[in-house]
């Protein structure tokens, strides 16, 4: 007789097999939520967010993070049984699907906490349909078997949406309160608990009424749940909640170019167009997380870019009669190898939509005369110069590619003859500069500019002609100063470093330290600059050690002044950001008096008696200074000799008793030696204890 299988066995059968694929075998892995990166000064203190794509704000949270106020209570108003289901809540299905009788719509889902983070993971904001509600269920049975119930709590926590892009509780907890969530009163809490269910309708900044109502009510529902006592209940309705309501960035331009420079932009598939089917067991991302999401320690110091912010907006106030309204400024500090950005400031007001939220320091700009160190170090180099070479200031007229005449013109449109190298650059004269820039070649100038990262001089050398030493090229602050390092560095260009930690770009030798230490004698040399600058004016520093340079754009748009401390390297720009003129800016003003009051904020008394941070593998050097390897004197036989001796001099760092001068193999006692015709040999010997420690020749010739 033929056994007969009743249907409800088959069905019954089915049933058990189905659980058992969906328990233990369906694939599933969650997709990677990404993370805001929240980016910290050298102190730890944040500056600021960048938000993921624009769309996601989110800080990833531990367990031990998470109030276990909020978890009870997020358990007891969103799914009472999670801790005994398997992922599904039969009496909250039955209570749903007679709620959605009642009603003749669907208006419950019947959703428990592994359920919420199946949709809140794969299809948040989408339209809510009965196969993707199968889908749910089934997903929530199997996250039940791979994950604990903490697991799936944190991650449930980590990824629902509270408004305003904000997912996760430590998210939502910063911008609402600016708390960390275990700071957050059981009043705080409770109103995060609200915003998920509706942050449109709830809003606590424009439906305050709505919000208040709300709150109210779950705080009943926890009183009744005994959640909260009785007493608990009177204090947390009687507390006034404090929303916190600047949103914005501390350091706003900061933000913007670390965001632009350092966060990976690796694209990433929104929620809604990824599929859970897309694994099995072996690609299961851990639900428990232990990273620190997106922190990034930089080099940045908050305290000290809030400080000097506050001196600019000082002095702009006192400049505004010269229709000066914005500036930017960089600050960083000096080390033996990759200098550190401290201080990073865009402009006045990143919040104002006139201010564009242009970045000054990042922003292309004429930067006048502080082009021309490079040309005179150059002219060290290649023409064999020292800063006593003279040089004639006069009216001179050169033929441009158009076939126009170009004659430069002095600042204060004089003119003074025969100068010194030393005396044309430390008084900023132009026309020194461009017959320097005429011998050294335009293309020479402009390929060592790019050769220290200027590299937004992209047109060619007839295109900016021999005006380029007095800066008509648009460069920015940011690379200007980086180029300056080879002046801080002895020779050696060093890219700023930004990021703490981080694998650094080496410094590059790019010129012979002699010719740089030349130009820095010029720049930190008070009586040099008599001609330009009078003592104790803005740009003097009678008590600290300053090497500085100022520059001003044609049509005074464009003002500044870069220049160094013992310890800081600091480049500071005046200006509008519309390109409007300025009136009457010099380079004591604008710029300078910012420049000036930086100087004296962060160089005290007591930091010049301290020697800034040495590398342990700095070596001793000697190195003979003039006559320079290779250097050409020429003899005038109508001058009197004496007028024409050469200076010996030199430049060490290793402690001495004696020195001894050798020419020709001769000694001599004097610093100063006649110009005798002909190739020579000079030899400098130093001695301590009557022994020889170290020594240097150069050969030179007089013609």
């Amino acid at each position: 007789m033929k056994k007969i299988i009743y249907p409800p066995v088959i069905l019954f059968s089915l049933l058990i097999i189905g659980y058992f694929f969906v328990a233990y075998f369906l694939p599933l892995q969650l997709p990677e939520l990404p993370s805001s990166t929240v980016f910290l000064d050298n102190k730890g203190q944040e500056m600021g967010e960048a938000i993921y794509s624009w769309s996601i704000r989110h800080r990833t949270i531990t367990s031990e993070e998470i109030p276990d106020f909020y978890k009870k209570s997020l358990v007891t108003l969103e799914d009472r049984t999670f801790y005994t289901n398997n992922g599904i809540s039969l009496r909250g299905i039955v209570r749903s699907t007679l709620h959605n009788i009642e009603a003749l719509r669907v208006v419950e889902w019947g959703t428990t906490l592994s359920s919420g983070l199946i949709r809140n993971a794969f299809w948040i904001g989408e339209k809510r349909t009965i196969g993707k509600k199968i889908l749910e269920f089934l997903y929530a049975v199997r996250l039940n078997k791979l994950y604990s119930k903490e697991e799936i709590l944190t991650e449930y926590i980590n990824r629902v949406n509270f408004g305003y892009m904000n997912y996760g509780l430590k998210s939502a907890a910063k911008y609402y309160f600016d708390k960390e969530p275990v700071h957050l009163t059981p009043s705080e809490q409770i109103a995060l608990l609200i915003l998920p269910k509706d942050s449109l309708k709830y809003n606590p900044y424009k439906k305050p009424r709505s919000f208040r109502t709300r709150f109210e009510e779950v705080v009943s529902i926890l009183a009744k749940e005994w959640i909260v006592t009785e007493d608990e209940w009177k204090s947390i309705l009687s507390e006034n909640l404090s929303w916190n309501t600047k949103h914005e960035n501390s350091l706003p331009y900061v933000v913007d170019f670390l965001n632009k420079i350092i966060v990976n932009q690796t694209p990433w598939i929104p929620f809604g167009h990824s599929s859970p089917l897309s694994g099995g067991q072996e690609n299961i991302t851990p639900l428990t997380r232990g990273d620190q999401g997106g922190l990034i320690s930089t080099t940045f110091d908050l305290a000290l870019t809030e400080q000097i912010n506050t001196i600019a907006q000082n002095t702009l106030r006192e400049l505004a009669w010269k229709n000066v309204s914005d500036y930017g400024i960089l600050v960083a500090e000096r080390w033996d190898n990759n200098p550190e950005l401290r201080v990073m400031i865009g402009g006045e007001n990143y919040s104002e939509i006139t201010a564009w939220q242009v970045n000054t320091t990042l922003a292309l700009r004429q930067p006048g005369s502080t082009m021309k160190p490079f040309t005179y170090a150059l002219a060290f180099e290649k023409l064999w110069f020292t800063p006593e070479t003279t040089i004639l200031d006069l009216p001179a007229a050169y033929k441009t590619q158009e076939n126009y005449a170009y004659e430069p013109k002095n600042y204060s449109l004089s003119y003074k003859g025969e100068v010194t190298l030393r005396q044309a650059l430390s008084e900023s004269i132009n026309i020194p500069a461009v017959k320097l820039a005429e011998q050294v070649g335009v293309s020479v100038i402009l390929d060592f500019l790019r050769w220290l990262g200027i590299t937004s001089l992209q047109k060619d050398a007839d295109f900016y002609g021999l005006w380029l030493t007095l800066g008509n090229g648009e460069v920015s602050l940011f690379e200007l100063l980086q180029a300056y390092t080879i002046f801080t560095n002895k020779g050696t260009y060093c890219p700023f470093l930004i990021i703490e930690n981080s694998p650094t770009t080496p410094c590059t030798s790019k010129i012979n330290s002699k010719y740089t230490d030349m130009v820095v004698s010029i720049l930190s040399d008070r009586y040099a600059k008599l001609g330009g600058f009078s003592l104790y004016s803005t740009l003097d520093f009678p008590d600290r050690n300053v090497a500085v340079k100022t520059g001003t754009s044609r049509n005074f748009r464009d003002n500044w002044t870069i220049g160094f401390t013992d310890h800081y390297i600091i480049g500071v720009w005046t200006g509008n950001k519309s390109g409007e003129d300025m009136k009457g800016v010099t380079g004591a003003t604008g710029a300078g008096e910012i420049f000036r009051r930086i100087v004296y904020t962060l160089e005290s008394k007591e930091q010049q008696q301290t020697p800034k941070k040495e590398s342990t593998k700095e070596q001793s050097f000697l190195s003979i200074t003039n006559p320079l390897e290779g250097s050409l004197y020429k003899k005038e036989l109508t001058k009197n000799t004496d007028k024409q001796r050469i200076q010996l001099r030199f430049e060490t760092n290793i402690p001495y008793d004696i020195k001894q001068w050798i020419l020709d193999g001769k000694k001599t006692s004097s610093d100063f030696i006649d110009p005798v015709l002909g190739n020579h040999t000079i030899e400098i010997i130093l001695m301590k204890d009557g022994e020889i420690i170290k020594q240097e020749k150069n050969t030179f010739q007089v013609e």
